[in-house]
């Protein structure tokens, strides 16, 4: 049976897990059965370890995030705790949600403060933040992200480098900025995106400080090193669309000052 990488994804494998089980245990990476039962087994026995050693409880509740403090230091009855050690907001703070500002500042009251726990953390997560840019100023990327399309697809795209990506057809379009979200360097995209949302001035306002190196989940996990051979660039594109990702989120995290 022939698997492709979007499969994979409703089967609940993901291309760190295939590369990673297949490293271990050297399984041919295209035994999906024997993949899945390695990752499977792990999953519940590291699962299982866990709940011996933790309590666990799942709340879902339906309301607005910006009233989450709120409603956590009203509603005692609701809520066990009045303070975490660890908050995720998954991707609220990026556009067009809530947005950062509004983010930062509705979830200090609810964050551990630094004297009870230095390691105190409010994770936030950008995916929209470099596509837009790059689609803001397609002619400033457009040699880069070419010259990085001609590595890893098999039929490259033949336009000229200074050209707009608008002026492609609609799969060398859907190519294009596939490639330009996956590969780095995004770092000077990134710099200009804090100062265009006012990074530090939001983080003052909120009594948040912007941790200089994450100690939770690295700062771009998931983008692909073009520093390894062409062969190892090759194979992690092919395998990134069944990790559903795509290679340009960034992890920011803060605490409180």
């Amino acid at each position: 049976m022939q698997y492709t990488p979007a499969s994979l994804v409703t089967l609940g494998l993901n291309s760190c897990e295939i590369t990673e089980i297949t490293s271990r245990l050297g399984i041919p990476s295209n035994d999906i059965h024997g993949i899945m039962f390695f990752q499977r087994r792990d999953m519940i026995e590291d699962f299982s370890r866990r709940l011996t050693k933790h309590e666990i409880n799942f709340n879902l509740y339906g309301f607005d995030a910006r009233l989450l403090a709120e409603r956590v230091k009203t509603s005692t009855w609701l809520f066990e705790y009045q303070v975490f050690d660890r908050i995720d907001v998954s991707n609220i703070a990026d556009y067009p949600f809530l947005g950062l500002k509004k983010t930062l500042v509705s979830m200090p009251p609810i964050l551990e403060p630094v004297t009870d726990n230095p390691f105190a953390t409010l994770l936030t997560t950008f995916i929209n933040a470099i596509a837009g840019l790059q689609a803001r100023q397609p002619r400033k990327f457009a040699a880069r992200i070419r010259a990085l399309t001609e590595l890893v697809l098999p039929n490259p795209i033949k336009a000229t480098s200074n050209s707009n990506p608008d002026d492609l057809f609609p799969l060398e379009k859907a190519n294009y900025f596939k490639v330009a979200e996956t590969f780095p360097d995004n770092d000077p995209l990134w710099t200009t995106y804090g100062f265009k949302e006012d990074f530090a001035g939001a983080a003052r306002a909120a009594g948040l400080e912007e941790q200089i190196n994450n100690p939770i989940i690295s700062k771009w996990p998931w983008r692909i090193n073009t520093s390894k051979s062409t062969e190892d660039i090759k194979k992690a594109y092919k395998l990134m669309p069944s990790s559903g990702t795509i290679g340009s989120e960034r992890f920011v995290e803060w605490k409180r000052i």
